[in-house]
C-alpha cells in the first residue's frame, strides 16, 4: 500500500511478520503506516506476541483489548 510506499522497510517487516505468524493472522496496517496490527484469535495473543518478539526483536509489542 501507500505506506509501504513511502517507507519500504514497513513492507519488510510486514513479510517478515507474516512468514512468522501464518495466513491465519494477517498483519494490519493503519492509514498512516505508523502501527501494524493483528486481530489474534481468543487464547492466542501471548504465543502471537512471543512470535512477533523472536522475529523482529526491534519491534514494540503492546497488547489492547477492544470492547
Amino acid at each position: 500500500g501507500p505506506a509501504c510506499d513511502v517507507e519500504p522497510r514497513l513492507r519488510s517487516l510486514m513479510a517478515t511478520l507474516a512468514a512468522a505468524l501464518g495466513s491465519e493472522h494477517p498483519i494490519h496496517v493503519t492509514g498512516s503506516g505508523s502501527t501494524l496490527f493483528v486481530l489474534p484469535r481468543p487464547g492466542t495473543s501471548d504465543a502471537l506476541k512471543d512470535r512477533i518478539r523472536l522475529a523482529a526483536p526491534e519491534v514494540a509489542v503492546m497488547e489492547t483489548r477492544l470492547g
